[in-house]
């Protein structure tokens, strides 16, 4: 079984889904990147201009009342992100898991095709099997993002605390609050990653259960791009090669060195962890011989 992922890696169709699926990433990474920015540019443009107010007063110093002000500012700004980024949720749920579903068509039948020779056919109803998923996977999503907006809430209000307390000037404030704010597009862009390959990889399962019943060995294997962004904990699960029944879930122990903690791993389906881009892939003894 260990040279079924070598073969079917370099297949036009792996590669072509790659990279639709890196390219469905990236588009949606940019929406919310484009999404965050914005509302920020609001927020400084908004506090600049209370910058103005104060030189023009005299007040140089960032004083209670200007953190009681720059805290409900900073609220409404977090806030609106939030419902701004929850209205798109359903939208990237559809699009990852359509894709999910007629990639796994298309992987089934290629298979078939090159390994077996003959093409069974297979219908999955791809918009009623991803649907099945659905409510978990934009939960999911959604909680993702309050946790990042609750943590940002947090971190940028601790800064405003101290800079009361340090007694920097309101421009200074100002700046250190654009920096943590840039900051912070690296955590929604492994947010937008790996919930996407959670919507795509989850969404398969059904998709595989509903195949089953014309191929009534199929299981599931996990394909992991190989590049310099590769983790050594999915080089080491790639070489471990697992091959497992649909409803089972995958499992190993990671150990980063022989003298470091072992971590035991559980998943039905990828990401194991945040930025994990393995993906799932049907797999068949009629295709491995």
């Amino acid at each position: 079984m260990a040279n079924f992922l070598d073969k079917i890696a370099g297949l036009e169709v792996i590669e072509r889904h790659t990279r639709e699926l890196a390219n469905l990433d990236e588009s949606e990474q940019r929406e919310i990147i484009e999404l965050y920015r914005r509302l920020r540019r609001s927020l400084v443009t908004r506090l600049r201009a209370s910058l103005a107010v104060e030189k023009q007063s005299g007040e140089a110093r960032f004083s209670s009342q200007k953190l009681r002000g720059t805290l409900a500012q900073l609220e409404a700004a977090i806030s609106q992100f939030s419902v701004e980024f929850n209205k798109r949720v359903e939208g990237h749920w559809s699009k990852g898991a359509e894709l999910s579903i007629s990639h796994l068509e298309e992987q089934i039948a290629v298979f078939d095709e090159t390994f077996a020779g003959a093409v069974t056919p297979i219908n999955i109803p791809g918009i009623l099997i991803a649907n099945e998923r659905k409510n978990y996977l934009v939960n999911n999503y959604q909680a993702s993002i309050n946790r990042w907006s609750q943590f940002t809430r947090e971190k940028l209000a601790d800064d405003l605390q101290a800079a009361l307390v340090t007694q920097e000037t309101t421009q200074e404030t100002i700046g250190r609050m654009i920096g943590d704010w840039q900051a912070k597009e690296w955590q929604l862009r492994r947010i937008v990653r790996t919930e996407l390959h959670n919507v795509y990889n989850t969404s398969k399962i059904p998709g595989l259960q509903s195949a089953q019943s014309q191929i009534p060995d199929l299981r599931k294997a996990l394909l992991h791009p190989m590049d310099h962004r590769t983790a050594e904990d999915s080089t080491y699960l790639a070489e471990l090669n697992p091959i497992i029944p649909i409803d089972e879930p995958f499992k190993y122990v990671w150990q980063p060195s022989p003298t470091s903690k072992k971590y035991y791993r559980e998943f039905m389906a990828p990401p194991d962890r945040p930025n994990d881009r393995a993906v799932l892939v049907p797999y068949s003894a009629r295709w491995d011989n």
